[in-house]
């Protein structure tokens, strides 16, 4: 099979699908520039918030923390609140080759290179209402009424805590039969599935919907053989410890024991958020140049207008959150009694509706700089990858994202919010909303690759 075919498969090779990104690129020619709050042609400042003048798409208000934590009680910023439920669909087809995903080449305004390897569908509801009145969305018909047929997995997810207010999306995956829908344009391609899990730590070419929606997808679908991690059995090494951690007391080890674990952590936290006028946020400036924290130490949210040739439509203004520095997520891993296990944090964000999800080992926002392995022992670096936060929403927001395994037996710093889990606990946790963060949900993408 050759590119160029009606189909629209792309033979296995990540430099093909690369070469078709930069030609996406240059065919979109994304442009964006800062511009006063004032001059955004679509937002307004209404009651202390700054809101779509459609009612639609997401608003940008303030909040206030009261909670039993002290790191958290008082705690007052800007956050974007936008309670419509998106879609993070995939689209997936078995070939000759083994299974084969419809990707889309993304053009965001916020991504580091412009445009990103995305999911076949990621759309918010007033995208494909066409609130904006542009284009359709494309294979929006595979991902709705909310159990098409052919679906494969269908879960509710997160975005970030310490930046959205309760705001999830459909993480969804649907098999089609035969060759499926051809390709509407060159934003779209069929590719091995086993090819974009090559690209999944490459830095800033697989976007955070797509990461989202794979690592939440059934594993034996993506898994060329239809069995996560089998091809690593009796070769040793790290391959073959995540098949044991996969398969260990599968029937026992199901969501439930992560389950209790975080009601036990969310019982013991109070957290109530309520809305305060962005004007009157203690610690943070507000100008016509946007709304930044005085220390310049978290984020600002300039406004930006935008224009390119490979969305819905071709210009549009809005606000994104922009970062003053990286920020980190370190999942450490060490063999415990035998099995390869993962430490799992319960992290409380401002923005979570349940007060606390698991995420990653270390979650460090806007560093000043980057933090090193642990110290001691024999650390092994498993995976690495530098990846920016959805370009549609925040601008150029760089995050680094490790896998850390430790010798056995080294001591590890942990307390009563750290829980260590099997990677099958972890996977059947991915299944049900609420349970695992964004930051963490990235962070384990990047063992794809092992399937």
């Amino acid at each position: 099979m050759r590119p160029g075919r009606a189909d629209g498969f792309v033979p296995a090779s990540t430099d093909s699908l690369l070469e078709w990104r930069e030609r996406v690129r240059a065919m979109c020619g994304l442009e964006s520039r800062r511009i006063p709050w004032s001059e955004g042609r679509s937002w307004r400042r209404v009651g202390g918030q700054l809101v779509h003048l459609t009612g639609g798409f997401f608003s940008l208000c303030g909040v206030r923390a009261e909670s039993s934590l002290p790191d958290l009680d008082g705690v007052e910023q800007p956050i974007i609140v936008q309670p419509e439920v998106g879609i993070l669909g995939l689209l997936v087809r078995q070939a000759d080759s083994g299974p084969q995903l419809l990707m889309q080449a993304k053009a965001e305004p916020g991504n580091v290179g412009a445009v990103q390897l995305a999911p076949s569908v990621q759309a918010t509801v007033s995208n494909y209402s066409r609130v904006h009145g542009g284009e359709p969305t494309q294979y929006l018909e595979h991902f709705l009424p909310t159990h098409p047929p052919g679906v494969i997995t269908d879960s509710l997810q997160s975005e970030q805590g310490s930046r959205f207010l309760n705001k999830y999306n459909r993480n969804i995956t649907v098999q089609v039969a035969g060759p499926g829908p051809a390709p509407v344009s060159e934003v779209w391609r069929w590719c091995d599935v086993s090819t974009v899990l090559k690209l999944m730590n490459t830095d800033f070419c697989v976007n955070t919907d797509a990461r989202s929606a794979l690592v939440c997808s059934d594993w034996a679908v993506l898994a060329a053989d239809g069995q996560p991690f089998e091809r690593w059995r009796g070769r040793g090494g790290f391959g073959e410890s995540l098949l044991g951690s996969f398969l260990i007391d599968r029937e026992a080890a199901k969501a439930d024991a992560l389950g209790l674990s975080l009601e036990s952590a969310r019982n013991g936290v109070a957290l109530k958020v309520s809305l305060k006028p962005l004007e009157e946020l203690e610690g943070w400036r507000l100008s016509d140049d946007g709304i930044s924290d005085c220390d310049q130490a978290l984020f600002e949210v300039p406004m930006l207008r935008v224009s390119t040739g490979g969305r819905e439509i071709r210009s549009w203004d809005q606000p994104l959150v922009r970062n003053y520095g990286e920020s980190l997520a370190v999942l450490l891993c060490q063999r415990r009694e035998g099995v390869l296990r993962f430490q799992l944090r319960a992290s409380v964000e401002i923005g979570f509706g349940e007060r606390v999800q698991f995420g990653p080992s270390l979650q460090e926002h806007c560093l000043g700089g980057v933090s090193p392995l642990p110290e001691g022992g024999k650390a092994i670096l498993r995976a690495e990858s530098r990846q920016t936060d959805e370009g549609g929403r925040f601008d150029r927001c760089l995050g680094i994202y490790r896998i850390v395994e430790l010798a056995e037996g080294d001591p590890v710093e942990g307390g009563r919010d750290t829980f260590w889990a099997t990677l099958n606990q972890i996977y059947e946790s991915l299944r049900a909303p609420g349970l695992i963060n964004n930051e963490l949900r990235s962070t384990l993408a990047q063992l794809l690759p092992y399937l």
